[in-house]
């Protein structure tokens, strides 16, 4: 039973983690979204200003 009760407390302890993680990579992704939009934004300025 005690075996059991320590290996369930593992598996949330790792999905913890994996949440965390995820919540993370979520907020770098976003991070990333953005830079690229700021950054097609700006080429679509550049090629607006050149015509």
């Amino acid at each position: 039973m005690r075996t059991k009760h320590c290996f369930l407390s593992i598996i949330k302890l790792i999905r913890l983690l994996v949440q965390g993680q995820s919540e993370i990579i979520r907020r770098q992704g976003k991070k990333q979204q953005i830079k690229c939009i700021y950054l097609i934004q700006a080429k679509q300025n550049d090629f607006l200003m050149q015509n």
